[in-house]
């Protein structure tokens, strides 16, 4: 018997196909950062690039068995893990298979699994890894965020999601943190020179990441905005979530609530570091991830017919940022 069930992964399964084979085959310089990767690949034998161990071994190994093709190849190989890991934690944790699965498409999947694919990766070994501090286990937790870190360096900072605690969150003090962070954002450019100087202490590989990347503020972050349409969206699906909770007083699980503080901390991580906008994006990025649990989540405490509503509203919006993000501000090279 055919179950509603089913049909939800089938055609989850068939949307993630179909996102992969697009990752696949796409042209390079389609996306920013295709033709960069491409570049690296055919280098990367020379010594003279240093990047993630996780990179540097698939391009090497693409490579050794497929010469010209190895850019190719390895794209289609981050593309894999990319969305294979995505349906099964999606699978694991989403009461809405199919809605999470569009939600990933069109809010996250030019960023994650064709722009920044190294950090797309790590980003899904992080959601694996979001049980480990459910179940407080330090050993399973460091496992995968080492994992993580060897497709992008930068998810060691992120070691500290782990001392989040099962405990409720506090509605009236991540609202305060919120504002307070944002309001604080205006004020914390001086720590640039200190980041800095810090920095030199670092290996040499993140200290030139960390200087190239407060060097992109003066330059490519100049007009950086902090409410831009991501954020904002980001603020109001957090903010919803968290007054349906409350209003509906449903009963959340441990997964939800560190979900739910995951979110929130990053929202005033992304105010916080706003001097530094590569991390501070990145940091948005991340927690937001979280929203393919927490909306299907939210949904359970609403009316069917007004849940209907809120998918259809969410649908036409996360369309409209797509159109926004990848055409109108160009994010792809159409």
């Amino acid at each position: 018997m055919i179950t509603n069930k089913k049909i939800s992964v089938l055609i989850s399964v068939l949307l993630l196909v179909l996102a992969f084979i697009v990752a696949s085959v796409r042209p390079f310089g389609l996306d920013k950062d295709s033709l960069g990767y491409a570049y690296i690949i055919d280098n990367i034998s020379d010594g003279s690039i240093t990047i993630e161990p996780s990179f540097y071994l698939v391009a090497i190994i693409s490579q050794f068995f497929f010469d010209d093709l190895a850019p190719r190849v390895t794209l289609i190989i981050y593309s894999a893990l990319n969305l294979l890991l995505m349906y099964i934690v999606i699978r694991r944790h989403s009461s809405m298979l199919f809605f999470s699965s569009l939600v990933y498409i069109f809010l996250f999947y030019t960023m994650f699994t064709m722009t920044q694919i190294r950090f797309g990766v790590a980003s899904v070994i992080f959601l694996l890894a979001i049980k480990d501090i459910v179940d407080r286990d330090i050993i399973s937790f460091s496992v995968k965020l080492m994992l993580a870190t060897l497709f992008h360096f930068s998810f060691v900072i992120f070691f500290v999601f782990y001392f989040l605690k099962n405990k409720n969150y506090n509605l009236w003090l991540s609202t305060f943190l919120i504002i307070f962070s944002f309001l604080a954002s205006k004020e914390m450019d001086f720590l640039v020179d200190i980041v800095l100087s810090f920095s030199s202490y670092l290996p040499s590989y993140i200290s030139n990441k960390v200087e190239i990347y407060l060097n992109y503020r003066r330059s490519d972050f100049v007009g950086f905005n902090l409410l831009n349409s991501f954020s904002v969206f980001v603020m109001l699906v957090y903010f919803f979530i968290v007054f349906n909770f409350e209003r509906c007083s449903y009963k959340l699980t441990a997964f939800d609530n560190i979900c739910i503080k995951i979110l929130g901390w990053g929202i005033v991580g992304y105010f916080l570091f706003a001097f530094f906008p590569t991390l501070s994006i990145r940091i948005l990025n991340l927690s937001s991830l979280t929203i393919l649990f927490l909306i299907p989540k939210a949904l359970i405490g609403i009316k069917y017919r007004d849940r209907l509503l809120v998918c259809v509203f969410l649908s036409l919006f996360l369309l409209l940022y797509w159109i926004n993000l990848n055409i109108i501000n160009g994010l792809l090279n159409f």
